[in-house]
């Protein structure tokens, strides 16, 4: 379909010329919730995140005691981080489009580093034998349930659903045709990739439970104290 608007642009496309007027709701209902809920929720949720990063590494070297990460006032400094994080980015695309293009191709390329220095990390414990609570032997699945399988694909979903905007500018695309199938073929499979092998490091020096208990997954395996293989 070579229409922008992600999902919104395919329902319409197939409902819309069932009837003239019912057939437009379901667009209407999903473009009204991506809008109201999904977007919004999917900002607030990556700007926190975003604003834990620049937070917590400050507390951690002002060696501020890690419990006043838990209080009410860490959370709102947090809040208050994201908020300028939203700002700012509203600001830069509201000013400068130029500007925006810019910033965004240099923090992709910082996060290809990033990822890069991190899987390095990750395979130079599994070459020295540190393979950390990885595995080995293969997953204990006689616990496995159908809700923790549902919300195992629940979680791919999200974090693996980049492919699911790459239509969404469509019509501003110079050259789609070429330029969305390359988008698909080399940037989906890339993330992908990426993904899965900077979590195969973290486990290098992370047990299990140490994910799921922290905000900051990348800060705490830096700071985690078996951590100093990273720099033998």
């Amino acid at each position: 379909i070579r229409k922008s608007g992600g999902d919104y642009a395919y329902i319409m496309d197939v409902y819309k010329p069932l009837h003239p007027f019912f057939g437009g709701i379901p667009g209407y209902l999903v473009g009204f919730l991506f809008c109201t809920m999904l977007y919004p929720g999917s900002l607030a949720l990556t700007t926190l995140t975003c604003s834990t990063y620049a937070v917590l590494p400050l507390t951690r070297a002002l060696d501020i005691s890690s419990e006043w990460e838990s209080t009410e006032d860490f959370l709102m400094l947090n809040k208050l981080v994201a908020m300028v994080f939203i700002l700012g980015i509203a600001a830069l695309n509201i000013f400068s489009a130029s500007l925006t293009t810019n910033i965004i191709t240099f923090t992709a390329f910082t996060k290809l580093f990033a990822a890069g220095v991190v899987i390095s990390i990750g395979a130079y414990n599994l070459c020295t034998g540190n393979f950390g609570s990885l595995p080995i032997d293969g997953y204990d699945t006689s616990a496995a349930s159908a809700s923790d399988i549902a919300m195992g694909f629940y979680s791919c979903m999200w974090a693996f659903g980049g492919w699911n905007n790459l239509n969404l500018l469509f019509e501003e695309l110079v050259n789609p045709a070429r330029n969305l199938l390359l988008g698909v073929c080399i940037g989906v499979p890339l993330g992908t990739v990426l993904m899965v092998f900077m979590n195969i490091s973290y486990f290098t020096v992370l047990s299990k439970e140490e994910p799921l208990a922290s905000e900051a997954v990348g800060i705490v395996s830096w700071s985690y104290p078996n951590a100093s293989t990273y720099c033998e």
